[in-house]
C-alpha cells in the first residue's frame, strides 16, 4: 500500500511539473495552422454525370472558406474554372472567371475563443452540354483554380542586455534559439535564432518556409500566373527594434524561397543601459494559388 501512495506521489509530482512549465511558457496569440483560404466543390455542383444534347443543366458551385487569420477583400480573390471548353457549355470565357460576393474574414482568437472566419462561394448558375458526344459517354476534368492574397505575422522576442558579450543575465539569453508564432497561413517562420555579432550589435537568424500542402505561392500584385520571376517570391518586413537591417538592405524587401524555405539574417545595433526582452514583428505578404478537381461525365442521350 506504502508503495502505490509513493508512486502515486511521484506521478503527482511529475505532473505538476509539467503544468507549472506550461505556465512560464509564452503564450501563442494566434490560432495557428498552415492554410489561407479553403475550398470544396458543393455536394453534386457539379453532378458526377450529365447528357448531352442540352438535355441536363446543372450548377457549379465552389465553396471558399478563410480558416487562417488575414482577412482577404472579395476584389483579391480570384477562381477561374478549367479543364472544359465553356463553349461546348454554352458559355464565354469570361464566364469561367469568377469572383465571390463578400470578403472573406480570417480566422481570429480572443478571450471567448476561436472566431471562425468567413465563408463565401462563387458559382456558374447553368451550364449544359448542348454538343452531341461521340460514343455512349466521355469524361472531362473539372478544375478550380483560385488565386488570393495573403499575409502572415510573425512575432518572437529578442533578448536586449547591458553586455552582449558577457550574455549573463537573468533576465533571458542573447545566444539561443526562439520561440516564434505565426499566424494562420501558408507561408510560416518556423525558426529564430539569436545571438551577439560584436560589442553593441545583436543578430538574428529566421526561416521562412512554404508549409501549405498544396499552395504555390507568387509575388503580391499578380494574377497567379506570370513568370518564373515572380514565382516563390514573398515580400518580408521585420520590425520592433529601431535600425533593424536584413542581408545588407533595410529591413523591408522581397525574398525568393528555394524548395520553399528561405533563411534571412538580420542585425541590429544596441545600446541599453538595463536588460530586457524586446517583441519584433515578421510580415510576410504574398500571393497564393491553389486547385481542386472533379470528373464530369457525360453521357449519350437521343
Amino acid at each position: 500500500m506504502k508503495k502505490i501512495i509513493l508512486a502515486l506521489l511521484v506521478v503527482m509530482t511529475i505532473m505538476l511539473m509539467g503544468c507549472q512549465k506550461e505556465e512560464t511558457g509564452k503564450v501563442n496569440p494566434f490560432v495557428g495552422g498552415t492554410t489561407g483560404v479553403r475550398m470544396a466543390f458543393l455536394a453534386d455542383a457539379p453532378p458526377a454525370e450529365v447528357f448531352d444534347n442540352g438535355n441536363f443543366p446543372f450548377e457549379l458551385v465552389v465553396e471558399l472558406e478563410n480558416v487562417g487569420e488575414t482577412d482577404v477583400a472579395k476584389e483579391d480573390v480570384e477562381v477561374t474554372i478549367k479543364g472544359i471548353d465553356p463553349e461546348e457549355f454554352g458559355l464565354s470565357d469570361t464566364d469561367f472567371v469568377l469572383e465571390p460576393t463578400g470578403d472573406l474574414m480570417g480566422a481570429s482568437k480572443d478571450a471567448a475563443g476561436l472566431v471562425d472566419g468567413g465563408q463565401t462561394e462563387v458559382s456558374i448558375e447553368e451550364l449544359s452540354y448542348d454538343g452531341t458526344i461521340v460514343g455512349a459517354a466521355i469524361e472531362r476534368p473539372i478544375i478550380a483554380s483560385m488565386c488570393y492574397e495573403y499575409a502572415t505575422k510573425a512575432v518572437a522576442d529578442l533578448c536586449v542586455v547591458k553586455d552582449i558579450l558577457k550574455d549573463n543575465s537573468r533576465v533571458c539569453t542573447v545566444g539561443a534559439v526562439k520561440e516564434v508564432f505565426s499566424s494562420g497561413a501558408p507561408i510560416q517562420v518556423t525558426s529564430l535564432t539569436e545571438r551577439a555579432a560584436g560589442q553593441n550589435k545583436l543578430e538574428f537568424d529566421f526561416v521562412i518556409a512554404n508549409q501549405g500542402s498544396v499552395s504555390k505561392i507568387y509575388k503580391e500584385g499578380v494574377s497567379c500566373e506570370g513568370t518564373r520571376s515572380v514565382e516563390n517570391k514573398v515580400k518580408v518586413e521585420v520590425a520592433g527594434i529601431e535600425g533593424i537591417t536584413c542581408q545588407g538592405t533595410d529591413s523591408e524587401g522581397y525574398v525568393n524561397l528555394q524548395d520553399g524555405t528561405k533563411t534571412i539574417r538580420c542585425n541590429v545595433e544596441i545600446d541599453s543601459a538595463t536588460d530586457y526582452e524586446k517583441a519584433i514583428t515578421i510580415d510576410l505578404t504574398y500571393a497564393v494559388s491553389d486547385d481542386i478537381s472533379t470528373t464530369l461525365m457525360v453521357k449519350h442521350t437521343e
